[in-house]
């Protein structure tokens, strides 16, 4: 498994906390792209799988569903290497980034 590609997003104010996407080879020819990367001030990185958004035309309310989902184990093993990734992309120390749990 390992992180093809890192995209920061532009600096998000603090009440948007998406810094970014990243695209997994799961080996054996799967790819996984948009994986997002989410950080609140002064919390923990964490990543998300993949998803769909729209905004509910009854309410207006932004709503989302995952596209895909992993076992544990696998998210776990995905979410230290992207974020790995994405430190090192940003000029970080990796023992910064760590995963929420």
């Amino acid at each position: 498994m390992r992180v093809l590609a890192i995209r920061k997003t532009k600096e998000s104010p603090p009440d948007k906390p998406l810094r970014g996407y990243a695209d997994v080879d799961l080996g054996n020819g799967i790819t996984v792209k948009e994986f997002r990367i989410w950080q609140e001030p002064g919390k923990r990185a964490w990543v998300t799988g993949p998803q769909h958004n729209w905004k509910d035309r009854a309410t207006g309310q932004l709503k989302h569903t995952t596209l895909v989902t992993f076992p544990d184990e696998m998210m776990g093993e995905i979410e230290r290497l992207v974020l790995n990734s994405f430190s090192q992309a940003k000029g970080e120390n990796t023992n910064e980034s760590k995963t929420n749990g």
